[in-house]
Protein backbone atom coordinates (compact mmCIF):
# COMPACT_ATOMS: atom_id res chain seq x y z
CA UNK A 1 0.00 0.00 0.00
CA UNK A 2 1.51 3.48 -0.85
CA UNK A 3 1.40 6.14 1.71
CA UNK A 4 1.24 9.88 0.65
CA UNK A 5 4.40 11.14 2.32
CA UNK A 6 6.11 7.63 0.72
CA UNK A 7 4.97 8.80 -2.58
CA UNK A 8 5.93 12.70 -2.38
CA UNK A 9 9.39 11.19 -1.39
CA UNK A 10 9.74 8.45 -4.07
CA UNK A 11 8.61 10.84 -6.53
CA UNK A 12 11.24 13.27 -5.57
CA UNK A 13 13.66 10.70 -5.47
CA UNK A 14 12.93 9.94 -9.29
CA UNK A 15 11.96 12.93 -10.17
CA UNK A 16 14.41 15.49 -8.64
CA UNK A 17 15.22 18.87 -8.33
CA UNK A 18 17.86 19.66 -11.06
CA UNK A 19 20.24 22.41 -10.25
CA UNK A 20 20.92 25.35 -13.31
CA UNK A 21 24.46 26.01 -11.69
CA UNK A 22 26.04 22.98 -12.99
CA UNK A 23 25.00 23.55 -16.43
CA UNK A 24 28.30 24.81 -18.24
CA UNK A 25 27.88 24.37 -22.03
CA UNK A 26 25.10 24.50 -24.90
CA UNK A 27 24.83 20.90 -24.99
CA UNK A 28 23.96 20.98 -20.73
CA UNK A 29 21.40 23.79 -21.32
CA UNK A 30 19.65 21.69 -23.61
CA UNK A 31 19.51 18.63 -21.38
CA UNK A 32 18.13 21.01 -18.70
CA UNK A 33 15.63 22.23 -21.44
CA UNK A 34 14.01 19.17 -22.42
CA UNK A 35 12.57 18.65 -19.07
CA UNK A 36 10.95 20.80 -16.55
CA UNK A 37 10.94 20.43 -13.42
CA UNK A 38 8.36 19.67 -11.22
CA UNK A 39 7.47 22.47 -8.62
CA UNK A 40 7.58 22.08 -4.96
CA UNK A 41 4.22 22.45 -3.96
CA UNK A 42 3.65 19.12 -6.01
CA UNK A 43 3.66 18.07 -2.51
CA UNK A 44 0.89 20.58 -1.12
CA UNK A 45 -1.58 19.45 -4.00
CA UNK A 46 -1.03 15.50 -3.33
CA UNK A 47 -2.02 16.20 0.56
CA UNK A 48 -5.03 17.91 -0.09
CA UNK A 49 -6.17 15.84 -2.36
CA UNK A 50 -5.33 12.37 -1.38
CA UNK A 51 -8.96 11.57 -0.34
CA UNK A 52 -9.53 11.51 -4.32
CA UNK A 53 -6.56 10.35 -5.82
CA UNK A 54 -5.85 7.67 -3.15
CA UNK A 55 -7.10 4.89 -5.40
CA UNK A 56 -5.21 6.25 -8.68
CA UNK A 57 -1.86 7.03 -6.55
CA UNK A 58 0.14 4.22 -8.01
CA UNK A 59 -0.66 5.53 -11.10
CA UNK A 60 -0.19 8.85 -10.93
CA UNK A 61 3.44 8.64 -8.70
CA UNK A 62 4.36 7.06 -11.99
CA UNK A 63 3.46 9.70 -13.89
CA UNK A 64 4.87 12.57 -11.54
CA UNK A 65 8.02 10.20 -11.53
CA UNK A 66 8.88 10.80 -15.11
CA UNK A 67 10.48 14.21 -15.88
CA UNK A 68 8.89 13.75 -19.30
CA UNK A 69 5.16 13.43 -18.13
CA UNK A 70 5.45 15.06 -14.76
CA UNK A 71 3.97 18.82 -16.09
CA UNK A 72 0.58 17.41 -17.35
CA UNK A 73 0.27 15.56 -14.26
CA UNK A 74 1.22 18.26 -12.14
CA UNK A 75 -1.24 20.72 -14.58
CA UNK A 76 -3.58 18.04 -13.16
CA UNK A 77 -3.68 18.53 -9.61
CA UNK A 78 -3.93 22.25 -9.82
CA UNK A 79 -6.93 21.71 -12.13
CA UNK A 80 -7.54 19.03 -9.63
CA UNK A 81 -7.53 20.97 -6.43
CA UNK A 82 -9.60 24.23 -7.60
CA UNK A 83 -12.56 21.64 -8.42
CA UNK A 84 -11.87 19.84 -4.76
CA UNK A 85 -12.51 23.72 -3.44
CA UNK A 86 -15.72 24.23 -6.09
CA UNK A 87 -16.89 20.74 -5.18
CA UNK A 88 -16.69 21.15 -1.39
CA UNK A 89 -18.28 24.21 -1.40
CA UNK A 90 -20.91 22.63 -3.32
CA UNK A 91 -21.59 19.33 -1.92
CA UNK A 92 -20.80 17.69 -5.33
CA UNK A 93 -18.58 14.43 -5.56
CA UNK A 94 -14.63 14.75 -7.49
CA UNK A 95 -13.40 11.43 -8.79
CA UNK A 96 -10.08 11.24 -10.33
CA UNK A 97 -9.40 9.30 -13.63
CA UNK A 98 -12.24 7.12 -13.47
CA UNK A 99 -13.28 4.39 -16.48
CA UNK A 100 -15.64 5.76 -18.72
CA UNK A 101 -16.42 3.99 -22.04
CA UNK A 102 -12.93 2.87 -21.86
CA UNK A 103 -11.39 6.16 -21.91
CA UNK A 104 -9.80 7.66 -18.24
CA UNK A 105 -10.97 11.46 -18.53
CA UNK A 106 -8.74 13.37 -15.62
CA UNK A 107 -11.81 14.44 -13.45
CA UNK A 108 -15.50 14.03 -13.12
CA UNK A 109 -17.80 16.02 -11.03
CA UNK A 110 -20.71 13.95 -10.40
CA UNK A 111 -23.99 15.66 -8.72
CA UNK A 112 -27.43 14.46 -7.79
CA UNK A 113 -28.26 13.56 -11.40
CA UNK A 114 -25.68 15.30 -13.57
CA UNK A 115 -21.69 15.01 -14.30
CA UNK A 116 -19.13 16.92 -16.41
CA UNK A 117 -16.07 15.10 -17.19
CA UNK A 118 -12.86 17.08 -17.24
CA UNK A 119 -10.17 16.14 -19.31
CA UNK A 120 -6.82 18.55 -18.52
CA UNK A 121 -4.48 19.07 -22.06
CA UNK A 122 -0.95 20.94 -21.48
CA UNK A 123 0.18 21.73 -24.84
CA UNK A 124 3.22 23.97 -24.74
CA UNK A 125 5.16 22.36 -22.30
CA UNK A 126 7.92 24.40 -22.84
CA UNK A 127 6.88 27.70 -22.08
CA UNK A 128 5.14 28.41 -18.81
CA UNK A 129 1.19 29.50 -18.89
CA UNK A 130 -1.11 30.22 -16.54
CA UNK A 131 -3.32 26.74 -15.36
CA UNK A 132 -4.66 28.50 -12.71
CA UNK A 133 -6.65 31.44 -15.13
CA UNK A 134 -7.72 28.59 -17.18
CA UNK A 135 -8.62 26.64 -13.98
CA UNK A 136 -10.62 29.96 -12.25
CA UNK A 137 -12.27 30.37 -15.67
CA UNK A 138 -13.30 26.73 -15.80
CA UNK A 139 -14.65 27.01 -12.31
CA UNK A 140 -16.71 30.09 -13.14
CA UNK A 141 -18.37 28.67 -16.00
CA UNK A 142 -19.40 25.55 -13.72
CA UNK A 143 -20.54 28.16 -11.32
CA UNK A 144 -22.53 30.41 -14.19
CA UNK A 145 -24.28 27.25 -15.69
CA UNK A 146 -25.70 26.16 -12.51
CA UNK A 147 -23.93 23.05 -11.50
CA UNK A 148 -24.79 23.34 -8.25
CA UNK A 149 -28.27 23.14 -8.57
CA UNK A 150 -29.47 21.61 -12.00
CA UNK A 151 -28.49 19.12 -14.08
CA UNK A 152 -26.27 20.18 -17.21
CA UNK A 153 -24.92 17.84 -20.33
CA UNK A 154 -22.13 20.28 -21.73
CA UNK A 155 -18.45 20.09 -23.08
CA UNK A 156 -16.32 22.33 -21.56
CA UNK A 157 -13.19 22.88 -23.10
CA UNK A 158 -9.83 24.53 -21.79
CA UNK A 159 -7.34 25.42 -23.52
CA UNK A 160 -3.64 26.24 -22.38
CA UNK A 161 -2.55 29.33 -24.44
CA UNK A 162 0.11 31.10 -24.02
CA UNK A 163 -0.56 33.94 -25.86
CA UNK A 164 -1.70 36.38 -22.50
CA UNK A 165 -3.47 39.09 -25.17
CA UNK A 166 -5.85 36.51 -26.92
CA UNK A 167 -9.48 36.72 -25.97
CA UNK A 168 -11.11 35.09 -23.22
CA UNK A 169 -11.94 31.18 -24.92
CA UNK A 170 -14.80 30.87 -22.56
CA UNK A 171 -16.70 34.42 -23.82
CA UNK A 172 -19.29 33.26 -26.48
Amino acid sequence: MITLEGMIRDIRTANPKRDRSNITDFRGMHDFLKFIDLPDNFADLLRCLWPVIQVKSKELQGRLSKPGQSIEAYHELIIGYSLFEHCRFNSLELEYSPTIRKQTPDWVIHGRDHKVVIEVVTVHKCVSHSTLDACISLINILVERGLNSKAIDALVSVPCNNDQTSPNPFES
